[in-house]
Order: structure tokens, then sequence, then C-alpha cells
């Protein structure tokens, strides 16, 4: 089936990806055998274009959704759709896709760093739609997870959502002192013009 998988996401051929898709999820497929499949059929969508990603990618969404033991797979296509979403400027679908990511209660393995990145970056769509709000929410729950989350770029994407959060509730002393931590930061991380608006910021 990988060579099958490889010429039809080459020839970027939805029409015979979802006939492919048809065949593999029945019934009659034994489920490791099905998900094996899928998972090499997931892992192909960085072949695609934009557009097929998009089509193929909600397609293929709705048509595992009642299938069992696809978390990961679903994992990968939505943040897949979720990248061209958000590349469109798209950023509340882009957001609405990866919310229905299964991070707890799925039989996939799951790291603190995959689920506070996967967090923020639902948090980070929000606020590029202006919505500080459903932000907000995202942004807590990243709270629980983050102190154990070792990565320092997941961390400084946390710091300026958190300082924007501040921001959006006018805690202006709690966001300045965050963009202050943020922009004294060490290490090149942050480049140094990051960290002069970074202070800018601090001192707004």
């Amino acid at each position: 089936y990988a060579e099958v998988i490889d010429d039809i996401f080459g020839e970027k051929d939805v029409d015979q990806a979802v006939q492919l898709l048809d065949h593999i999820l029945q019934d009659s497929f034994a489920p490791v055998i099905s998900r094996e499949i899928m998972n090499y059929f997931a892992k192909s969508f960085d072949k695609l274009n934009n557009d097929s990603v998009l089509e193929l990618g909600n397609i293929t969404l709705e048509m595992i959704a009642t299938k069992n033991m696809m978390d990961e797979e679903d994992s990968i296509i939505r943040n897949e759709v979720a990248n061209v979403y958000h590349a469109r400027k798209m950023f509340s679908d882009a957001a609405k896709c990866l919310t229905k990511i299964k991070l707890e209660n799925t039989i996939r393995k799951v790291t603190l760093e995959e689920k506070a990145n996967t967090l923020i970056s639902i948090a980070e769509n929000w606020f590029s739609e202006d919505d500080a709000v459903n932000a907000e929410i995202f942004i807590n729950k990243a709270t629980h997870v983050i102190l154990d989350v070792e990565d320092q770029d997941i961390n400084i994407r946390y710091k300026y959502c958190k300082a924007k959060v501040f921001d959006a509730k006018r805690k202006f002393v709690f966001a300045a002192q965050t963009y202050y931590e943020l922009a004294s930061m060490e290490g090149d991380k942050i480049q140094e013009e990051d960290q002069l608006d970074l202070l800018k910021s601090a001192n707004t």
C-alpha cells in the first residue's frame, strides 16, 4: 500500500485517495492493519499542496471520526490542516481544528511538550483572530503542564501569550513583568531586535 499511496499523493489525486480510504476503512480489514496503512497515509500529507491538504484532510477526518484507534492519525492530519488554515489567515478554523486533537483519554502517547505546544498553538490562533477570551482559556490549560516542559521555544511562546492575556485583561503591571522576563532571557532564542520590541512592550 505504501507504493500506491506514494503514487496517489505524488499526483495530488484526491478522488483516488478517497477511494483508497473507503477500501482501507472497510470493516473486513483487521484494525491493526488498517491503522498501519492509515498512519503512512496521514504522514504523506506533507507531499500535497495546500488545496489538496484542506480537501482531502477534512474528508479524511470525517471518515475516521468514528473509527477506534485512529487518534495518532487524526492528530497528524489535524496539524497539517491547521497549518494551511493558519497560512491562509483562517485563524479561527485553525484553532477549532487543533482543539479537536485528543490530548487526554487517548490510546496514543502524548508528551507534555506536545500537549503544551498544541494548547499554545490554539491560543496563538485565537490571538491572531483578536479573540483574547478564547486564547486565555487555552493558555490557562497550558499553565497546568508548562512547568514540566523543558523546551525553551515552547516556554517563550507560553510567556508571550501569557503577557498578551495580561494586556487584554488590563493587568499592565503583570504584562510588563512578563515582557521584561522575556527580554531578559539568555541565549540566542530571542534575537536582539525582538528583545527591544519586548522591552518597548514592557514600558507601554
